[in-house]
Order: C-alpha cells, then structure tokens, then sequence
C-alpha cells in the first residue's frame, strides 16, 4: 500500500490533469444529452440527471436506468463510451507506471546502498606492506587510507565507472577527486563523509580543537587532518564539501570569508557550523585554524596572534617555534617559516567572527599541498612528526 501511494504521488501531476479530462467530458457530453433527449424522454428532465448518465456511460456500467432513444443521443453516447474506455484506462496505466518507477527506484538504492558498503569497507584495506607497517607503527591502523584510485575501484572490485558516478551522486561518505601524480592526472575518490551536513565532526573533549574549512578545495586535507586529529587527540571539525569554487551550485559556498557570518545567519550550512565551532571553541583551550599553502614554498607555515607573542618570563614564540619545529624543516630540506600575525584579517573572515563570539583567536597552521601528495610513508611520518611539534608547542603554550 505504501508503494502504490508513493506510485499515486509521484505521478500526482500526471493524475490530476487526466481527472480534470475527464471532469470537462463528463460536463459536456452530460449537458449535451439533456439537451438532446429532454425533448423526447422524462428521465432526462434536469441536469443530475444528464450528470448520473454521464458518469454511468463513462465508466462503462451501465446501469441500463436512462439512455438515449433518439438518433443524436446514440451517436453522442456511443463516443462517449469509446472516450471513456481510453481516458479511464490512461490513470490506471499512470499508477502501473508509476508503481514500477518507485520498485526500480527503490532496487537502484539497494544496489547502491550495498555498493556504498562495499567500497566503504575497502577504504580500510591496506595491501601495500610499507604502508601497512608504518600506520601500524604510529598506531593508526585503525584510520582509512587517504585515496582509492579508480582503477583499483575498477579492475580490483569489478565496479564500473558509470556506477561509481552514481555512487558519488547518491553517497555522502565519498567524494571524487583528480589529481595530478607523476605528470599525470589520477581521478578516484575520497573517504569525506561525517554526521554533519559541512562534513566531519568529531568532539573528544581535548583542550585542542583543529578546524579546516579548507578540505573541499584541496584533495587529500581532509585526510591529514584527521590523521593528524587523531595522533593529537583533538576536535575536529573539517569542512569536507563547500567551497567557492564549485561547478555545483548546491556546493558553491564559502566557509571561510563570508559576510553572513556576521549578520543574522539564516544560511542553514553556515549556521551548523557556526554553532559546532563556537560551541567547541568555547570547551577548548586552543584553536588551529588549517590552511592549504598552494603557492607557499615553505613546508609550512605558522601564523600566530598578536597576543601570543607577550608572554612573560618565558622564551619568545619564535623561538620556541624555531625549537619545536627546526628538526622537521631540516629533515625535509625545507624552511618552517613563522610569523606573527600583526594586521588584521579580512572584516568577514570566520576566525574574527570566531573571535567575537568566543573570545579566542586561532593559531594559522599553513601546510604545503606537496606533502599531500607524498607517498604514504613519508606522508605518515610527516603527520606523526608535525603532531609531536606541534602538541610540544601547544602544550607549552597551554601551561604558560
């Protein structure tokens, strides 16, 4: 019954114009027949009357109680039978339609309901030995792998491309992505999905909350944050599906400066977020705002506050910066720049707005995307050594 209702609605549109057809003929061919044998019989003396036959010839009942004597009123009542045959006939075939509409409907969200399963599950599958031996090292086995290419998707789980789109159209959890490795360009997709509409949310009620908002725009960052949250044991929040530049207008948002922040929020998205970043911030004791440096040459780059440079008594940021982080730059052969961050930011930016109604003001951990492109160990062992400097940092700077 639900289904044959669910068939009704879905071709509710279909249905009324058939039924407003049908209601204009039953009006016409009855007035026409009153006026055709009102002359000649009794039983068509009013228009109920003409209305009763109507409805009678339509359905094709036929009670037999009136009917038409004359030439005219035969003629009229013949078509009028072969009429409503076909119009009567025609909501019966719109409901079949529909109801087998709603049947493949409902196996198509089977069929990818088990296939979200499937490559859900695959996410966790590490067949690569170093990469199994270095997460199972840092005690991050439990995490899923960053990327799952299409031709593994294709070829290793037998899935085609046609419903792996659809997948991606149906499914929250994952998200496609191009890549350019090696000089070539590589499409598969990503592990984004969370319990929020923006994408992931994870409250361990850790003194260190690290958002990124930045994750829809970079392929992979999402990823290392979570990794790194995790190493941490910190919140996160990370912002896995809108952003400025989307081709989709449904995604074509962005999260990061954004005039409706300070204005009554009636953006249903930026609302949820605005309340799970103000509510963390509010349980935390220090904030890492994420940024991917597209075009900074540094490995990364940290951007501090004004007010955390006055410490008293104690070393300076910079220099505790350059102490926490310096074995890292030189490993990687790359420079660890700091800065303290002296001008202001944008009037709409989302940390200021952070910072009017939390009274806190987020740390800028810059992080070079050519690290999210590296080969899983070193990758792995970057977020490992970047959560040991940074957790020292922090930790420092917390009990100051």
């Amino acid at each position: 019954m639900g289904l044959i209702i669910k068939a009704i609605k879905s071709k509710q549109k279909e249905l009324s114009m058939s039924l407003l057809m049908v209601m204009i003929l039953l009006l016409v061919s009855s007035t026409l027949m009153l006026l055709i044998e009102k002359p000649h019989q009794p039983g068509f003396s009013t228009i109920v009357d003409g209305l009763w036959w109507g409805v009678a010839t339509l359905t094709t009942v036929g009670y037999g109680d009136l009917y038409p004597i004359t030439p005219a009123g035969k003629l009229l009542g013949g078509l009028i039978a072969i009429l409503g045959v076909g119009l009567f006939a025609l909501p019966a075939g719109m409901i079949a339609s529909g109801f087998v509409e709603i049947m493949q409907e409902q196996q198509k969200m089977d069929r990818l309901k088990e296939l979200e399963e499937k490559i859900y599950q695959a996410f966790f599958i590490e067949y690569f030995s170093p990469v199994i031996k270095i997460k199972k090292k840092l005690g991050i086995s439990h995490l899923p792998r960053k990327w799952l290419s299409v031709p593994d998707i294709k070829y290793k789980m037998m899935i085609s491309e046609e419903h792996i789109l659809e997948l991606v159209q149906f499914s929250p959890y994952f998200k496609l992505s191009n890549v350019k490795l090696n000089e070539q360009m590589t499409v598969g997709l990503e592990l984004v999905g969370g319990d929020r509409p923006y994408g992931l949310y994870k409250n361990r009620q850790s003194p260190i909350t690290l958002i990124n908002l930045y994750s829809a725009t970079q392929p992979y960052f999402s990823h290392l944050s979570t990794v790194l949250a995790d190493m941490m044991d910190a919140n996160h929040i990370a912002n896995t599906k809108f952003t400025k530049h989307s081709f989709l207008e449904k995604y074509r948002l962005n999260t990061v400066i954004n005039e409706s922040y300070f204005n009554p929020l009636n953006h249903p998205i930026l609302s949820e977020l605005s309340h799970d970043m103000i509510s963390i911030s509010n349980s935390s004791e220090f904030i890492v705002f994420m940024i991917n440096a597209a075009s900074n040459e540094n490995m990364l780059q940290i951007e501090w506050p004004l007010r955390y440079g006055d410490l008293k008594d104690q070393a300076t940021t910079s220099e505790r910066i350059q102490t926490h982080f310096s074995s890292m730059a030189s490993e990687y052969e790359m420079i660890a720049k700091h800065k303290e961050r002296t001008s202001p930011i944008d009037e709409y930016h989302v940390a200021r707005h952070l910072n009017e109604r939390t009274g806190k003001e987020p740390l800028f951990l810059y992080i070079n995307v050519g690290f999210l492109k590296k080969k899983a160990p070193i990758y792995y062992t970057f977020i490992h050594q970047l959560s040991n400097a940074l957790s020292a940092f922090i930790n420092e700077d917390i009990k100051q």
